[in-house]
């Protein structure tokens, strides 16, 4: 046919490179010939289709007796025409676009239809490969070709972020609310300290494995299966895009609370629903013994249970301080003058006046 087929009348000698199709496969991989087989017949000693070859794969593989119209000089495969390839990239993303909307497959089972080895990237034969199981046959160059058009930051690798951006891919409208809903409410239960406040920086932590500061869908993944919270694979990934608001494939702190807080009017008290994350270190205000009015200090510690302990810039310290207590410095709220030793010193002169009345 003048692309597909093999060679027409030419016979290849023993040490020539070629390509040829692995056990008869629609694709040609490159290759050497290790013996040429040639049969006897009566009628023409010459013809090719009394010959095949035994041929060493430049990938290792190893095959004998392969036909003559399997087999073909390199380099005699077609041009790479980018315009057709652009079609055929337009081709491809109609065909995982229509699987999103009619299947109900999510991104990465798309992305997985081609990363087979989970590496969480595609690599030149993983593509051609899950291109031809849906019906797309290009040559090696066509697919390199193809995938210069993903912006990926190595060569000859496609993310799992260049796949979804590249394809320019939409998500499905379908209504997840009851499961957002329900997987919500067992992660402000699973955050709940004894003070009756949520600790969204400890939950945090425990799915963030590496310490990062962002949850990557594995993490994500794991997390729930260690805290016994059972999903579906597609309400997983359809939560999971639920949480990951930019498309970067990773959920942020700041996601990971804005998610948990939906319709709950925040978790810091005070702070007006603040979502910023306070860490050991940070400069805060502090109700002292848990009064009425806000001193400036720095988290010495953050505990386990969800409270802090804090040193006050005049000196003195608390422990176990509830986070509704709390209030990041730069809350724009004004901070009051009187110092807590000032309170200290008229509640003094209070009792004694009342013990000497």
């Amino acid at each position: 046919d003048g692309y597909h087929g093999g060679s027409s009348s030419r016979i290849f000698d023993e040490g020539e490179k070629v390509e040829a199709r692995f056990r008869g496969s629609e694709r040609f991989y490159p290759g050497r010939i290790r013996h040429v087989n040639r049969m006897r017949s009566t009628y023409d000693m010459s013809s090719d289709s009394n010959t095949t070859y035994d041929i060493d794969f430049d990938d290792g593989e190893r095959e004998s007796n392969v036909r003559a119209r399997d087999v073909r000089a390199r380099g005699s495969e077609r041009p790479v025409n980018e315009y057709e390839i652009d079609e055929e990239m337009d081709r491809l993303r109609r065909k995982i676009q229509t699987a999103i909307d009619d299947k109900g497959l999510d991104f990465l089972e798309c992305f997985e239809h081609f990363d087979r080895d989970y590496s969480g990237e595609i690599d030149e034969r993983e593509f051609q490969d899950g291109l031809r199981r849906i019906g797309i046959d290009l040559t090696r160059d066509e697919a390199r070709s193809m995938m210069d058009r993903f912006p990926s930051r190595r060569r000859g690798r496609i993310s799992y972020r260049a796949f979804v951006k590249a394809l320019r891919l939409r998500r499905t409208t379908d209504n997840t609310a009851e499961v957002e809903q329900l997987l919500r409410d067992e992660l402000n239960r699973l955050a709940t300290t004894r003070h009756g406040r949520p600790n969204f920086s400890r939950l945090f932590d425990e799915f963030d494995r590496d310490g990062s500061g962002d949850i990557d869908r594995r993490e994500f993944r794991k997390g729930l299966e260690q805290l016994h919270i059972s999903l579906t694979t597609r309400d997983l990934m359809r939560v999971i895009n639920r949480f990951d608001r930019n498309g970067d494939g990773l959920i942020s702190y700041k996601e990971f609370v804005k998610f948990c807080e939906a319709g709950d009017g925040g978790y810091y008290g005070s702070s007006g629903g603040n979502s910023t994350r306070m860490r050991e270190g940070d400069k805060v205000e502090c109700r002292y013994k848990g009064r009425g009015k806000y001193y400036p200090g720095r988290i010495r510690r953050e505990n386990r249970d969800g409270t802090f302990d804090i040193d006050y810039d005049d000196g003195e310290k608390e422990t176990d301080v509830a986070p509704e207590n709390l209030r990041p410095i730069d809350s724009g709220i004004a901070k009051p003058q009187m110092s807590r030793v000032g309170d200290r010193v008229r509640e003094e002169i209070r009792r004694l006046a009342e013990t000497t009345s």
